[in-house]
């Protein structure tokens, strides 16, 4: 019991760093424990990737994650973050090989599935493909605002904008998420509803104020 006290307080502490920014302090927080079983350790190294991806260290964040595989192999958590972190590095090839092999261990596997067909759809690539794996992510988990979003984005892609502002706006609602606001705000945007696009990009930086994705696309339409 006091083990697991510990633990948990090291994730706390390392959580709380990083999302204060102080990367650094975040790692020395999480390299206290070791963890105590598999599952723990699986944990802790995810949570490391996790981190130094926020942090701007993708190379090491590959690094860490190809270590761990090498102890656990075919370990679903580690292969979604390691190609999470090759997603990072635009090696989008090395990230497909991750993801393909999270699914070869879990066809249902919605993160692995709605990842991937994210990652096509944001870089314009193997649209129907990617509309499809994001439609099997929303099967299995309909209410989950990522996937929303990416049904949202995805659309938009494809210039379907009203059915992509519906998916937005419901993926909102249940998470107000910056990356969410920044998406609805350029569909809005590029509809020609500018004053609508305006109203969420500013309720999106009072939730999160400085938000280099919603400023991203403040500058883009409004420079």
């Amino acid at each position: 019991q006091p083990r697991q006290i510990m633990h948990e307080a090291v994730l706390r502490g390392a959580r709380l760093a990083g999302k204060l920014g102080h990367l650094d302090s975040a790692l020395a927080w999480l390299h206290q424990t070791d963890g105590t079983n598999r599952e723990q350790q699986i944990g802790l190294i995810v949570l490391e990737v996790d981190l130094l991806l926020q942090g701007g260290r993708p190379e090491e964040a590959v690094e860490v994650a190809t270590t761990a595989i090498s102890t656990f192999p075919d370990d679903v958590d580690l292969l979604f973050s390691l190609g999470m972190a090759y997603e990072k590095l635009d090696d989008i090839d090395a990230m497909e090989r991750q993801m393909r092999r999270v699914l070869t261990l879990e066809p249902q596997n919605a993160h692995a599935l709605n990842a991937l067909g994210y990652t096509f759809a944001d870089r314009g690539m193997r649209l129907d493909e990617a509309r499809e794996m994001i439609f099997a992510a929303h099967q299995l988990e309909p209410d989950n605002p990522f996937i929303l979003d990416s049904l949202g984005w995805v659309e938009f892609r494809f210039g379907r904008y009203e059915a992509a502002i519906g998916y937005l706006k419901r993926a909102l609602e249940i998470l107000p998420d910056p990356e969410i606001y920044a998406h609805l705000g350029e569909v809005l945007w590029m509809m020609g509803e500018v004053t609508e696009a305006r109203q969420i990009l500013e309720q999106g930086l009072l939730q999160t104020p400085g938000d280099d994705r919603i400023l991203g696309i403040i500058r883009k339409f409004d420079p």
